[in-house]
């Protein structure tokens, strides 16, 4: 049996353990606050990207390879899909 971490088909890096986590909050503190979306927007687009069959095991998006919670914050960001 290998001790390879794996990962959750339909995670988000927060939801990825520690690591994961702070990946996102130190992402999350560099981009000023009038670029970012609001949080109630945040949480839609990602409930979106959750039920996505584009959200690739290592929170990436499939069909452009970001992670979905770095784009989703972005008040500019966009889906590729068109989702949101």
């Amino acid at each position: 049996m290998s001790s390879e971490k794996r990962y959750c088909r339909k995670c988000l890096l927060s939801e990825q353990g520690e690591n994961g986590r702070m990946q996102l909050e130190k992402y999350l503190a560099a981009i000023h606050k009038e670029d970012r979306t609001d949080d109630a927007a945040y949480e839609k687009r990602l409930e979106r990207c959750r039920a996505c069959e584009q959200l690739g095991s290592d929170a990436t998006c499939l069909s452009c390879g970001c992670y979905v919670e770095f784009r989703a914050i972005q008040k500019r960001g966009s889906c590729p899909k068109h989702y949101w």
